[in-house]
């Protein structure tokens, strides 16, 4: 899957990337995983569409966007809810997935285990 520093030359990318359009208006929440980026915006202006396009702009990147749904959304494996007193997560499994991991004991992709949610 590439290079060992692919990790560190995306994070140092968006990292710099980040530094100049966040440098505008700063989101509520903005966190991020690689290439996954999770914001809140105090208001429901066309916030999120333009801090989008400022990314693409800046990057030549294409991001897509997904909204909450019920004040809940997928990030990273963990489902995020929203309610009045605060934010609650819970573990997130993908439709797609056949329960199979690998052994985090092991180094070798041979040995999975199966896992019951």
């Amino acid at each position: 899957m590439g290079s060992p520093l692919g990790v560190l030359f995306a994070n140092f990318f968006m990292g710099s990337i980040e530094e100049k359009v966040l440098s505008k208006k700063k989101p509520s929440i903005y966190c991020r995983y690689i290439d996954d980026i999770f914001v809140r915006f105090d208001t429901a202006d066309k916030l999120e569409e333009d801090l989008r396009q400022r990314l693409v702009d800046e990057s030549g990147l294409i991001f897509t966007t997904k909204n909450s749904i019920n004040g809940s959304l997928p990030f990273l494996d963990v489902q995020v809810s929203h309610s009045d007193s605060g934010y609650k997560t819970s573990v997130h499994v993908k439709s797609t997935s056949n329960g199979w991991c690998l052994n985090g004991q092991s180094e070798l992709s041979r040995k999975i285990q199966k896992v019951h949610y």
